[in-house]
């Protein structure tokens, strides 16, 4: 049987299990993706990788800088010097707080593939149900149209709230979380055989009902990409994206391209593609770290519950370890 049994690897995730997995706990993740780090994330193209999820991250702290301070010795992780501004409703683009910034390198998908190593971790496993016995929790897995169960004796839900609910919606569960929700984005990945002349390489927009865009940042190349001088990243605000998350890709590169250019003055693009992500962003008011269940041995875990940042995420992680490997 399995000492710990965590669903989904994104960072809370790996986090909880490289803490637990030292510490000498039989350890198992289970994960629907081919790969590790959720939204901490990088998409490989004919034009190199673009980080169309979290593109940048800050740590502040001390538990999460020990980790990034490691991640940078090991080469894994770069700090950009790269002001991020803020549009303001009149129009005025002015500088945010000036605080280190890091990237993943060579993109930020690296960042979850170091942390995961030497981790048990079976991908393309999806959770299909948990069960909660006298003693122990059965999970039912499918995999390559497979089902199979294993048991453990504590289970930690590293996953969106809704994804925990629908899993094991437990009445703590349900009260710490029955408000959060999750909200969607589309990103859109742009490449450009002319480098784009604009004042700022990151830049923060408030939602409003003409504007889709709510973030802009370009995308540097660690590696020279033969006829592509630039690369950015869009992100369409959780109300326009929610609205229309079941619109066709193209057109929703052709709106958000739209908006790039009115902002930028840039009249083409050389390269597009969109991804949409399902839940990319919630609980940013939230002053709990995760939830815990001693009794039933269940922990729900998530940058949902941290806020929403991926220092968030692995703090969250963090400490739903601590508090397991306390019975150990």
């Amino acid at each position: 049987m399995n000492d710990v049994v965590i669903v989904g690897a994104g960072i809370s995730g790996l986090s909880c299990a490289r803490v637990l997995h030292d510490k000498g706990l039989r350890v198992l993740i289970f994960e629907k993706s081919h790969r590790p780090g959720g939204r901490c994330s990088s998409k490989e193209t004919s034009i190199g990788f673009f980080n169309h999820g979290a593109q940048y991250f800050t740590a502040r702290k001390t538990e999460f800088v020990k980790v990034v301070t490691e991640l940078c010795k090991k080469k894994v992780v770069r700090e950009i010097g790269t002001p991020v501004m803020r549009l303001s409703k009149n129009g005025e683009i002015i500088p945010l707080e000036n605080e280190s910034r890091f990237v993943g390198y060579p993109c930020m998908e690296a960042i979850p593939r170091e942390i995961s190593k030497e981790l048990p971790i079976s991908y393309s496993s999806k959770v299909i149900g948990v069960t909660r016995k006298s003693d122990s929790w059965e999970v039912n897995v499918l995999r390559n149209n497979l089902e199979s169960t294993v048991y453990s004796k504590n289970l930690v839900l590293a996953v969106p709230v809704e994804q925990a609910l629908e899993l094991y919606g437990s009445s703590l569960v349900q009260e710490k979380v029955s408000e959060i929700k999750m909200e969607p984005c589309w990103a859109l990945m742009l490449g450009f055989k002319n480098s784009v002349s604009f004042s700022c390489s990151a830049l923060l927009m408030d939602e409003k009902n003409d504007q889709p865009v709510s973030w802009i940042m370009r995308t540097f190349p660690e590696t020279e990409i033969s006829g592509i001088a630039d690369k950015w990243c869009l992100h369409a605000g959780p109300k326009w994206s929610r609205k229309y998350e079941k619109m066709k890709k193209d057109m929703v590169i052709d709106i958000l391209f739209q908006n790039f250019k009115t902002i930028t003055g840039c009249q083409h693009f050389d390269f597009a593609d969109a991804k949409f992500w399902r839940y990319a962003s919630g609980g940013r008011g939230n002053n709990f770290s995760f939830i815990h269940e001693e009794s039933q041995k269940l922990t729900v875990c998530g940058d949902w519950a941290n806020g929403g940042r991926i220092e968030g995420a692995w703090i969250s992680g963090l400490d739903a370890a601590i508090t397991i490997g306390r019975s150990y």
